[in-house]
């Protein structure tokens, strides 16, 4: 988490002027503590809802001692499936967020003074005149 914390920081900041700097700063530590916020509540929902759904094992006393292999496998079968739901949700959120970057983001580096003079005189000297 913190090597996507400060790669996407620096990444916002290398592109934010000097005079909105804390404005930008503001809006991204808020936008994360939100997304935070709201991605623990809806896994946690989805887990909580999955796991609510799954039936508990209480076999009798007298039965466990017979049935002991038969009993642990399938309750651990039964006890993560509201953990996997949240993973899978998870991984998809991650793919769609994914494709999104891939899709959506361009970066224009902003061209050095230099090379902007470099490539007039270029046309200047190229150019029929």
């Amino acid at each position: 988490m913190v090597i996507i914390y400060s790669n996407s920081s620096i990444a916002i900041f290398s592109y934010t002027p000097p005079s909105v700097a804390g404005t930008v700063g503001a809006v991204f530590n808020c936008a994360l503590q939100l997304g935070s916020a709201v991605g623990l509540a809806a896994v946690s929902s989805i887990t909580a809802s999955v796991d609510g759904k799954t039936p508990t094992m209480n076999p009798p006393v007298s039965e466990f001692v017979h049935h002991l292999d038969d009993i642990i496998k399938d309750m651990w079968k039964d006890a993560f499936k509201g953990r996997a739901a949240s993973f899978w949700f998870v991984l998809a959120v991650l793919g769609v967020l994914l494709v999104c970057v891939i899709v959506f983001f361009r970066v224009h580096l902003p061209e050095k003074r230099e090379e902007l003079e470099k490539k007039k005189k270029e046309d200047i000297e190229v150019s029929p005149g």
